[in-house]
């Protein structure tokens, strides 16, 4: 009976030591690439894949993860050349994904809180730059770039704040800075050498900004609580600013020609 007891005993330690312990993969199938993984604390996961499909495979990328805390999961996918993919994550059950398709893309993401989701996705074309700052709970950020030249930046301070980057073309530019609780930014950009700066302060903001064309510019500035900005430019270039202090505030631009 004592032997059956020690037995089930060690059994426990085991699967505890087990359940507690870091995971990291780390694939390359090229020449030059560079893969560094730091993981302090427990239940974390990261996932390494610098492996092009086209010989000879993935050529001088590199990819640098750090992760502390507990349940984090990090996956960098990287298939051609002279990509760099840095992810930092300092707390309890974030989620980084990067996808890099083409040459030349910058991703870096910091995160510092719980709960966090930060994805990007840079595709079709080279030299785009993904910049993801994350600071609080419940954050989601995504940045898509297909194109060239591109560049966007999610910085978020606060709880349960949404971000959203997707530019389609070349040499277009993103910016958006949440600070605060539950506000939602929507930018989306088709064509080349559009802008757009998206500031919310405060509570549950929205703001959609659609640029299809060339050389658009938007400024859309929320300062408050439950306010709704949406601006939609057409064509080539547009100018449209929005301020909105306060509360309940509605605005709507449309640009076309």
């Amino acid at each position: 009976m004592k032997k059956v007891i020690l037995c089930a005993a060690a059994l426990l330690i085991g699967a505890v030591t087990f359940a507690q312990s870091n995971e990291s993969i780390v694939n390359q199938a090229g020449n030059g690439n560079d893969a560094m993984v730091t993981q302090t604390g427990s239940i974390n996961k990261s996932n390494v894949d610098q492996s092009g499909s086209v010989s000879p495979g993935a050529v001088d990328n590199d990819a640098i993860v750090e992760q502390t805390g507990v349940n984090n999961n990090s996956t960098i996918r990287q298939r051609r050349n002279r990509s760099l993919a840095t992810t930092t994550q300092i707390g309890n059950d974030n989620r980084a994904f990067v996808t890099q398709l083409s040459s030349d893309n910058e991703s870096d993401i910091d995160t510092e809180g719980n709960g966090n989701r930060a994805t990007v996705t840079q595709l079709g074309g080279d030299f785009n730059e993904s910049d993801i700052d994350q600071v609080g709970d419940g954050n989601i950020a995504l940045n898509y770039q297909r194109g060239g030249g591109n560049d966007a930046v999610i910085w978020q301070d606060g709880t349960g704040n949404d971000g959203n980057t997707n530019q389609n073309g070349t040499d277009n530019s993103s910016e958006i800075y949440q600070d605060g609780m539950a506000n939602v930014a929507d930018v989306d950009q088709i064509g080349s050498m559009n802008t757009s700066m998206s500031t919310q302060n405060g509570t549950a903001n929205t703001s959609t900004v659609m640029q299809d064309g060339a050389d658009h510019w938007s400024s859309v500035m929320q300062s408050g609580n439950n306010n709704t900005s949406t601006v939609m430019q057409s064509g080539l270039g547009h100018i449209s600013t929005v301020t909105q202090m306060g509360s309940f505030n509605t605005s709507t631009v449309t640009q076309s020609n």
